[in-house]
């Protein structure tokens, strides 16, 4: 085998290999983060916020709400979108993101509780 023929199969195994890699990570390990929003009550004491009056305003037409972070892997275990239920009653392990923790985040804080 001469020297050419070599780095051609080198090179075809690496790029196999970063595309199996990759595969196994994102379709059968999942292992990555999703970060899903959930209506948030007038009982939770911080709320993000944004307005809806125009077009920058999701699917989900969430004036006030709730950030949560969980694996991939768990989301296919919520009932809905939003994995709210899921997330409070501890069915999957879920890190709520609390508004305030950034300069940009907008918040309203409901004092009633």
């Amino acid at each position: 085998m001469n020297k050419e023929k070599i780095i051609v199969w080198f090179s075809t195994f690496l790029v196999i290999s970063a595309i199996l890699a990759c595969a196994y990570l994102f379709f059968y390990k999942k292992s990555y983060d999703f970060t899903v929003e959930a209506p948030c009550s007038k009982s939770t004491a911080t709320c993000f916020v944004r307005q809806c009056d125009n077009e920058e305003c999701p699917p989900n037409q969430l004036e006030e709400y709730r950030v949560f972070k969980l694996t991939a892997a768990d989301f296919p275990k919520c009932s809905n979108d939003s994995c709210l239920n899921e997330c409070l009653m501890g069915d999957i392990r879920c890190t709520e993101v609390v508004c305030g923790e950034s300069a940009d985040d907008l918040c309203v804080v409901h004092s009633d509780l």
